[in-house]
């Protein structure tokens, strides 16, 4: 009786959010449901509309909450006929909320779309297609996914992805809503690439906070040779008047003068809060290595990474 209690409730509660959230917009589409099986790769669920199964893809990308403690969740975590709201985009799960409390508001997946400051000290985030308003109440806590480090509300951007925890949406267009908890996905979300005013095909990753970018491909174009060592695992970059070299999974970054500029010296050793990398065959390293390299600088705007030779 409890678990036929318990999942009535679930769907009023998934189609109440449905209905005011409307379309996220990263595109993902929300279900609840029942876990049925887990494997490496993929994901068994059974709808709680008894629209039948679905099989989602799961990977390194796919993040997952705890919404009951409001912590960055474990797949190990989840356990066969546990009920999950899964956001995905066809066949791919984009992010996972488990440990869903009946007495309080579930973690919501949410893109911020625009920042509004208001004199007082309010914030509003707008998101869902400009279909929701998501105010920040003054007591609400924030914290990074990565590490559950709290931070502030001007530490948002636009273009970052939050969990957020609330109770009720007014009907309205746009929806309004409060929230009481919010997480910022400080990993695996994308950002576009301009290297000295071109873009490129490739998207910067967040890493643990920090933007990651290709390395050859972003070297190269900013015209650097790149060249890699498999057997010590260091992959270098260099042009007539520096040399860097980069040890995958170290978060550790110094150049130094090339020998044909005539000059001596290197940098001090600088650590950037992230390890080089390897993920789709690809060396990943933080963008704020070029700067490190010295002759080039390096800016965010909202949801792009700029990097061009300093003038």
């Amino acid at each position: 009786m409890k678990k036929l209690i318990s999942a009535l409730l679930m769907i009023v509660m998934l189609f109440t959010m449905v209905s005011y959230a409307g379309a996220y917009s990263d595109n993902s589409k929300l279900i609840c449901a029942n876990v049925k099986q887990i494997s490496e790769n993929s994901i068994l669920l059974e709808r709680i509309d008894e629209r039948g199964e679905i099989d989602v893809k799961i990977n390194e990308n796919t993040l997952y909450m705890d919404s009951g403690n409001a912590i960055k969740g474990n797949i190990k975590d989840i356990k066969p006929n546990d009920t999950v709201y899964v956001f995905y985009n066809e066949d791919k799960a984009n992010a996972i909320v488990y440990n869903i409390p009946q007495d309080t508001g579930c973690a919501m997946l949410h893109t911020i779309e625009k920042l509004e400051f208001y004199d007082g000290g309010q914030t509003k985030i707008l998101t869902d297609n400009g279909g929701m308003y998501i105010g920040i109440d003054k007591d609400a806590k924030i914290t990074n996914y990565s590490d559950g480090k709290q931070i502030k509300d001007t530490d948002l951007f636009v273009g970052q992805k939050i969990f957020a925890w609330y109770n009720g949406v007014e009907e309205s267009y746009p929806a309004q809503t409060s929230t009481y908890r919010l997480v910022l996905v400080d990993e695996g979300q994308t950002a576009d690439i301009l290297l000295n005013g071109k873009a490129i095909a490739t998207k910067a990753v967040l890493k643990n906070g920090v933007w990651t970018v290709p390395m050859r491909e972003t070297a190269e174009t900013l015209g650097l040779e790149v060249s890699w060592n498999a057997d010590e695992r260091i992959a270098t970059m260099k042009n007539s008047a520096r040399i860097m070299d980069i040890k995958i999974g170290e978060d550790l970054y110094l150049s130094y003068a090339s020998e044909q500029s005539g000059m001596i010296g290197m940098t001090a050793p600088i650590k950037l809060g992230c390890k080089a990398y390897i993920s789709e065959d690809k060396t990943w390293i933080p963008a704020k290595v070029f700067e490190i390299f010295v002759g080039f600088d390096v800016t965010q705007n909202n949801n792009t990474i700029e990097i061009k030779k300093a003038s």
